[in-house]
């Protein structure tokens, strides 16, 4: 795919800048990061003047995501879209403020894994990493971005699609309070639990994107002695790689150097993400009648509903979505099952925002994924000896907030040009956002200045 990434204009705010990106041509893209471009009428809109808060800088989508002029398949031949004319409600937002929608990004087929092999629009790569998987399910919105050819990226996340990719990348990736981005005109295939994302390359910029977003302004960059944090470790730092606990604790260290205040902060039991696959696997069926003219009640599937999602599943181009949606139809759930897991979700994070607060912590911190970027193709993981699959091995330290709704995100962790990316992930109660990006500014600022410490 020839590929030409415009300059920016500086844009800036209270929130955050970003800085001009040098004109980029490629003959192609060599890391499947995009799926289409967008035409050149969608390119065309003056600016301002005065500018805005996002004037003439470029973003693009995941293909999950409806933005005029492209066509909204979340990465399947199994969803026939035609060309949108119309745009998710986030996307409308950021194009009022002078954002530029240059393209749609490559995703794991249906958002339904983490490592972005797609076997119809190819697999994304990473771009730190040669031979490395992106991660998923927004590997291209990470990519793209890692790769400087856009300013930031809309995600999309179920349980840690866009912070998993973003720390294999080396870039930020935020996850919001469930229910805070407007959802309108997104492919959901998890009501409950999908919500629009963004990943950018420094906090700042997701900060500004995010008041673009809520119109939400908040406190600056806390002072360290003001700022505590949750450490978890029974629970997310067990089964870890040597690289990841490495890090990670060196970097703790350089955190209470700095004057931060870390407890440690027990979340036993939040980690049983059992219940949170049920939600996922009950309205995602119900969806995909949805993109099939069905209109299914809120009871058990009929026979005709099972053989219409069969012959779906038949259409999937990658094996591993296809093989999970084949498990789906043949194991199909309960209505009581789904009731059971939504009171789960909402025991869950009452568990969760109870074990903040009783410790007194602004938000937690721990290893946004206990591996670094797996080779591609990568199915099984070995971690102290003791072989993972990789899936559940991925999001088991995204998941547990995600499925309670809490605002997180990851930061990279500075290390030497030649090592792998490895996050920090941040996450805080329903509705903190901005705190947690205030206390994620601080953080960054914090490890950058001590970057030749960690």
């Amino acid at each position: 795919m020839a590929l030409q990434s415009r300059a920016d204009h500086s844009s800036t705010t209270g929130s955050g800048t970003f800085r001009p990106l040098d004109p980029v041509v490629l003959t192609n893209d060599p890391w499947s990061a995009f799926i289409a471009l967008a035409p050149q009428s969608e390119l065309a809109a003056p600016a301002a003047n005065p500018p805005r808060a996002l004037e003439g800088v470029t973003f693009a989508v995941k293909n999950n995501i409806h933005a005029a002029g492209l066509a909204t398949r979340a990465g399947s031949p199994a969803i026939d879209a035609p060309v949108s004319a119309t745009e998710a409600e986030i996307v409308r937002r950021l194009k009022h403020e002078g954002a530029r929608c240059v393209g749609t990004l490559n995703m794991h087929e249906l958002a339904l894994g983490i490592s972005s092999a797609n076997a119809y629009f190819g697999s994304v790569l990473n771009p730190r990493a040669a031979g490395r998987m992106a991660g998923g399910s927004s590997g291209g919105s990470a990519a793209a971005v890692a790769a400087g050819l856009i300013s930031f990226a809309l995600s999309t996340d179920t349980g840690g699609s866009s912070r998993i990719p973003a720390a294999f990348c080396g870039v930020v990736g935020m996850r919001p309070t469930m229910g805070r981005y407007p959802t309108g005109g997104i492919i959901a295939l998890s009501p409950t639990r999908d919500t629009p994302g963004v990943i950018a390359r420094t906090v700042a910029q997701v900060a500004l994107v995010d008041e673009v977003v809520t119109g939400e302004r908040g406190p600056g960059a806390p002072e360290p002695a003001d700022v505590r944090l949750g450490v978890p470790r029974s629970t997310h730092f067990q089964s870890l790689s040597p690289e990841v606990t490495a890090a990670s604790e060196r970097t703790l260290d350089e955190l209470a150097r700095r004057g931060i205040v870390l407890i440690d902060i027990d979340l036993e039991g939040a980690l049983d993400t059992r219940a949170a696959l049920t939600v996922v696997a009950w309205e995602a069926m119900r969806a995909i009648l949805g993109f099939r003219g069905l209109d299914p009640h809120d009871t058990e599937l009929t026979a005709t509903e099972l053989a219409e999602l069969a012959d779906f599943a038949s259409e999937v181009s990658s094996p591993d979505v296809r093989a999970l949606l084949t498990d789906f139809i043949h194991e199909p759930l309960t209505s009581d099952q789904y009731r059971a897991a939504l009171d789960h979700r909402l025991a869950q994070r009452t568990s969760m925002e109870g074990a903040i607060a009783r410790a007194g912590v602004d938000a937690l911190v721990y290893p946004t994924v206990p591996i670094t970027a797996p080779r591609t193709g990568t199915t099984f993981i070995t971690v102290d000896g003791v072989e993972h699959p990789l899936f559940p091995l991925v999001i088991r330290n995204t998941d547990p907030g995600a499925f309670a709704g809490l605002p997180s995100l990851t930061v990279p962790i500075p290390l030497s040009k030649d090592a792998l990316p490895i996050g920090l992930g941040l996450e805080a109660s329903t509705g903190r956002d901005r705190e947690l990006l205030a206390v994620a500014a601080r953080i960054e600022g914090l490890l950058t200045s001590a970057e030749d410490c960690i």
